[in-house]
């Protein structure tokens, strides 16, 4: 234990914002580390179909100092995504330590945050940890779904070009309609005849505007970065327009998608319940499934001792109930942007200054000696 590694910051996730994070501390002089149980940086966009685009242009796409290459006003794929993120994290020669989860976090009574990784035998000690693994971590499926025939294959939505693994003409039920519910549906409409299982009303807002990127106007009148709690950031949050006019209902049932209720349940036969009329329901016969309604973070790995699975959304945003825990690329942190790549770094700036002013309270070292006695106490106990 005299030879345990000790960081200033400890940073969970090598996507955008974990990456961004560890640029800033790296130039701020902390000793940090970036853990990611992925094989590459930006593990969540090389999982999406290629054919799928951001909803941001390239030149709000991009992390500081290094904007992402091409036309700044096109969109790019989620490889070119993927692609820019490794390359970013190679030229800022950032401290990644890839196919390595997190396997517990505790924090022990002089505040150093204990980290065991998996496959590493001895572990890491922090003054300060960053969560920056996103929320969008476990789908989000209904009970219900376990009723379902194993012959109805059962998707995420990011693997929903499986889909043309099927017959032309199969019945998929896409359930959510959302970003991702409609993006699928849309791309689905020619191939399979599909249902669109709606849930709360959608509103949708025109990609571009008078030749621009709706982001463009948005960032120029100061909508996105305007604060959660101000007149235009609580009606944001309200009603949470997703840029997605050209996937609309009309145009998706000109398209042939049938346009549907809430999925409510399923039966061993392979059928499902849609909300229907007066409160009754509508058996579909579905050939696969696509579960488009989201996600949920997984926390299982902060072994603290408050409640952890609402900790980094409920909690004063970038701070947490936990001194010297942080978190970074959440819905509404701070405001709209908080979401989005254009507002990775200004998030991570503010807990960049969290960060210093809790380091700065913490002793140099964590008191090893202590730890190590209590360990020998265990073991002879048992």
């Amino acid at each position: 234990m005299q030879n345990a590694l000790v960081l200033d910051c400890l940073v969970v996730g090598a996507g955008q914002c974990g990456l961004m994070m560890g640029y800033l501390l790296q130039q701020a002089g902390f000793s940090y580390q970036i853990v990611d149980k992925a094989p590459q940086c930006g593990g969540s966009w090389h999982k999406r179909p290629p054919s799928l685009l951001l909803f941001t242009p390239r030149r709000f796409s991009g992390l500081s100092p290094m904007p992402m290459p091409g036309n700044p006003d096109a969109y790019p794929n989620s490889r070119e995504m993927a692609q820019y993120l490794m390359a970013y994290a190679n030229q800022a020669e950032l401290n990644v330590m890839l196919g390595c989860g997190v396997q517990a976090v505790s924090q022990n009574p002089d505040g150093f945050f204990k980290v065991q990784l998996q496959g590493q035998a001895s572990p890491i000690y922090a003054k300060t940890v960053v969560n920056a693994a996103g929320s969008n971590q476990v789908l989000k499926v209904p009970k219900w779904a376990t009723q379902l025939p194993a012959r109805v294959p059962q998707l995420r939505a990011e693997d929903w070009e499986q889909v043309f693994m099927l017959p032309r003409g199969a019945n998929v039920l896409v359930v959510g309609d959302g970003a991702w519910g409609r993006l699928v549906a849309y791309e689905l409409a020619n191939y399979a005849q599909v249902f669109l299982a709606c849930g709360k009303k959608t509103r949708l807002s025109p990609r571009r505007l008078f030749g621009r990127s709706i982001f463009c106007w948005l960032d120029w009148l100061g909508i996105l970065r305007a604060d959660k709690q101000s007149w235009v950031g609580q009606f944001l949050r309200r009603y949470e327009p997703i840029p997605l006019a050209h996937a609309n209902n009309r145009v998706l049932q000109r398209m042939g998608v049938k346009v549907q209720g809430r999925a409510v349940g399923a039966e061993p036969s392979g059928h499902v319940l849609l909300a229907g009329h007066k409160k009754q329901h509508l058996k579909q016969a579905v050939d696969a499934v696509v579960w488009c309604g989201g996600y949920r973070q997984e926390n299982t790995w902060l072994q603290l001792p408050v409640p952890c699975d609402d900790l980094l959304l409920q909690g004063r945003g970038r701070c947490t109930e936990v001194p010297g825990l942080f978190a970074l690329g959440r819905k509404w942190l701070t405001c709209k942007a908080s979401e989005l790549i254009l507002g990775v770094e200004n998030d991570a700036r503010l807990v960049l200054s969290y960060v210093h002013e809790h380091v700065q309270q913490m002793p140099a070292q964590p008191d090893l000696h202590h730890l190590e006695h209590e360990t020998k106490m265990e073991y002879d106990h048992a």
